[in-house]
């Protein structure tokens, strides 16, 4: 694929902010505090926090018709491709992947993610363990008929102590929509906030992230938002 030299700067740009929302908003591979020699376990409720058991939740049911393709994975072709035509869903810097969907009706689907949905990773245990996501407001795109469909989608991690996402890291295709107390308020907390890519004119700034994701924190080890956080998040534009 030929790049242009602008288009090469964007990308840039791109991934440089990405890697910078990895380093500052979501610490990787951080361990909790030992207590007697061994780690402290922060987890409000599976999968969340240090926890390696599955994310529960309700299954999220695709539309009929539509299907998905492979796995969701992170592949460098798919990302750049899907930064490059403004494909881009959802919010979060660590973990991302590309999902494509098939549509096999007869007319354009529109696709519907709610808020609270959580992406399972394949890698769940271990030392290369990979971080869940959550998002935390609604997507939606439309898939056209008769067609094949990739985005490139952002989630914030629940999932501290392990990595984020890498490339050809894949994520289960069957996403659950989380009952969490906790993470509904916090998605209630940020409905009317500018924070996905598709309503974004400029990329978000790094501090917003770092709110954002520290505030995903709070609630995946301890079940709530803090004060501070609460505060911080209200003043987001």
């Amino acid at each position: 694929m030929n790049v242009s030299p602008g288009t090469l700067r964007f990308l840039m740009l791109f991934f440089s902010l990405v890697t910078i929302s990895c380093i500052l908003s979501c610490q990787t591979g951080q361990p909790p505090e030992p207590v007697d020699g061994l780690p402290s376990p922060k987890s409000s409720a599976p999968g969340f926090g240090t926890s390696r058991e599955r994310p529960t939740g309700q299954p999220f049911i695709w539309p009929a018709g539509i299907s998905v393709v492979g796995k969701p994975t992170l592949a460098y072709d798919c990302e750049s491709e899907s930064v490059l035509k403004n494909k881009k869903y959802g919010s979060g810097g660590v973990v991302r992947f590309c999902l494509t969907l098939n549509n096999t009706n007869a007319g354009a689907v529109v696709i519907k993610l709610p808020p609270g949905i959580i992406w399972i990773a394949e890698a769940s245990t271990g030392a290369d363990a990979v971080q869940n996501g959550i998002m935390l407001k609604p997507v939606q795109f439309t898939v056209a008929a008769n067609s094949q469909f990739t985005v490139l989608l952002f989630a914030y991690c629940i999932n501290r102590d392990r990595d984020p996402t890498g490339y050809l890291d894949a994520y289960e295709p069957q996403p659950v929509v989380t009952t969490h107390a906790g993470m509904l308020e916090l998605a209630q907390l940020v409905a009317s906030k500018q924070i996905n890519e598709e309503e974004l004119t400029k990329p978000l700034p790094t501090e917003d992230w770092i709110i954002l994701q520290n505030a995903v924190h709070e609630v995946d080890e301890t079940g709530r938002v803090s004060d501070d956080s609460r505060r911080k998040l209200k003043a987001l534009p």
